[in-house]
C-alpha cells in the first residue's frame, strides 16, 4: 500500500459524533485514521474509555479532572460501525455511536506506537503477502512402539513482507516520503491497518529489517512486520494530535496568561 496522507474515503472535513446526552463527542481524525474523544460533565475524576468493549489506548483510564477529559483511539478499525462506552464504578456513564473511515483499495495505515504522530497512509505496490501461520513441531521414535513422541507449539500468525511507494502521486516528494517511511518503520511497534477489501486484518507488529528501492523518480520501502500480541493499556499518559505541554508553553507566555485564557482542563490542552 502506497503513502502519504490521502484522505480519500474519510470526510474532508473532521466528522463529528455526540452522545445522546452530549457528554462524550467523538471527531474523526482523517490524516491518521484516528477518533478523538473528548468528555465533558461526567461527574468523576477519571473513566474507562472502551470500544465495543475493548479498552482503547490513552483510555484506560481516561483522565478527567473537573468532570473532563480527553482520549484517542489510534486504532480505530476501518469502515466500521462502533460503539465508545466511557465506564465508572461498574456503570457506563454515557456511550456513542460512530462509523469511521475507510481507505482506498490497496492503501493502508501505519501507526507507530512512541511516536502515532508519525503514522502514514501507505499504498502498497508488490503482491500482497501470505496470511500464513507457523509454528515447530519436533516428533522423535520411541523405542517398541509403532508410535512416536513429540512436542510442537500452537500456531501463530506468521510474519508478512510488505513493499510500499514513496513518492505518490507526487514524485518530487519522493525522498521526504522515503525517509518518513523509513523513520516510521524504525521506531519499535506499529499498528498496520490494511484496506479491509485486501483481506488481511489489521495486527500489532514489530517491524524487521527496512530497505529502499530507488523505482525511476520513486521509492519503494520494503520491511517484514512479525504480528505481536497487543501493547498494554493501562495507565498510559493522554495523547492526542496537537496535544501536548510544549504546545501549552508555546502558546502561553506566563502564568498569568495561562490563567486567564484556561479556565478548564479542555482549554488547557486545547481540545
Amino acid at each position: 500500500m502506497a503513502i502519504i496522507a490521502t484522505r480519500r474515503d474519510w470526510p474532508e472535513a473532521p466528522q463529528r459524533f455526540q452522545s445522546a446526552d452530549g457528554r462524550l463527542v467523538a471527531v474523526l481524525d482523517p490524516d491518521r485514521c484516528g477518533v478523538r474523544l473528548r468528555g465533558t460533565d461526567l461527574g468523576v475524576w477519571s473513566v474507562t474509555l472502551t470500544r465495543d468493549g475493548e479498552v482503547i489506548h490513552t483510555g484506560d483510564p481516561m483522565v478527567t479532572p473537573g468532570g473532563s477529559g480527553i482520549a484517542y483511539d489510534l486504532s480505530a478499525p476501518l469502515d466500521a460501525d462502533v460503539v465508545y462506552e466511557a465506564h465508572a464504578g461498574g456503570a457506563v456513564l454515557t456511550q456513542v455511536a460512530v462509523h469511521t473511515g475507510g481507505l482506498p483499495f490497496e492503501w493502508g495505515m501505519v501507526t507507530p506506537l512512541a511516536d502515532p504522530d508519525k503514522g502514514l497512509m501507505l499504498r502498497t505496490v508488490a503482491d500482497t503477502p501470505t496470511l500464513g501461520r507457523s509454528a515447530r513441531q519436533k516428533l522423535s521414535a520411541v523405542p517398541s512402539s509403532r508410535l512416536q513422541a513429540g512436542g510442537w507449539d500452537i500456531p501463530t500468525d506468521a510474519a508478512q513482507g510488505w513493499t510500499w511507494l514513496a513518492g505518490f502521486p507526487d514524485a518530487s516528494k519522493a525522498l521526504a516520503e522515503r525517509d518518513a517511511i523509513m523513520e516510521a518503520l524504525s521506531l519499535g511497534p506499529v499498528y498496520f491497518r490494511p484496506e479491509t477489501s485486501i483481506g488481511f486484518p489489521p495486527m500489532w507488529a514489530l517491524p524487521g529489517d527496512v530497505s529502499a528501492t530507488k523505482q525511476g523518480d520513486a521509492w519503494t520501502v520494503s520491511c517484514t512486520l512479525t504480528p505481536i500480541t497487543a501493547p498494554a493499556t493501562a495507565d498510559l499518559p493522554a495523547w492526542a494530535p496537537g496535544t501536548s505541554y510544549a504546545r501549552v508553553a508555546a502558546t502561553r507566555g506566563s502564568f498569568t496568561e495561562l490563567a486567564r485564557t484556561s479556565k478548564t482542563f479542555l482549554e488547557l490542552v486545547g481540545f
